[in-house]
């Protein structure tokens, strides 16, 4: 066993409280999560200072929502602030199937085979939200957040072997709560 262990736990920086969360229920005290943005910070809003953009610079696991309600994060990405080969990104949406609202597309494009006035106003409404849009908020459904914490295991795990046993049944206790 390596001793120096201790200052060597991996180093977890996400961008949500739910991700935070989910993090914190897998790793307890093996690991380090900081939650970003801190509490009553707008994620729409956000703009990451010097401080910020340090933390995720020296992140082992850099987790985001990314899309439309994280666009700092995507102009982040896009310069080399995050050095790859040390932080590993999740981008945890990527384990939920997003519902692109490509269904109402389609009867949009359609609307004239269509004489059901209830699907007007459905397709207006799904308007707004610009087409190919879909609700970040994926945490708030119990199946998502059982997919996103089994997803952040799997990403934990290889991440930190040593933990892995502990990642693991966390995690198990952990999805049988949110069940």
């Amino acid at each position: 066993p390596n001793n120096n262990k201790k200052n060597d736990k991996l180093n977890i920086v996400t961008t949500t409280f739910s991700s935070y969360d989910f993090a914190r229920q897998i790793v307890g005290n093996k690991a380090e999560v900081i939650f970003l943005l801190g509490p009553g910070v707008d994620s729409h809003s956000y703009e990451p200072s010097a401080k910020d953009l340090a933390t995720i610079k020296n992140a082992d696991i850099f987790i985001y929502i990314g899309g439309e309600m994280e666009q700092w994060v995507d102009k982040i990405l896009e310069t080399d602030t995050i050095n790859t080969d040390k932080t590993t990104l999740i981008h945890v949406t990527e384990c939920i199937e997003t519902i692109e609202e490509q269904e109402v597309d389609g009867a949009e494009e359609e609307h004239h085979h269509h004489d059901e006035v209830e699907n007007e106003d459905e397709d207006e409404h799904d308007e707004d939200h610009g087409s190919g849009a879909f609700d970040e908020h994926i945490w708030t459904s119990p199946s998502n957040a059982i997919k996103m914490v089994k997803y952040l295991s799997e990403h934990f795990c290889n991440l930190d072997k040593e933990n892995k046993d502990i990642y693991q049944k966390n995690a198990e206790d952990y999805i049988k709560q949110i069940e």
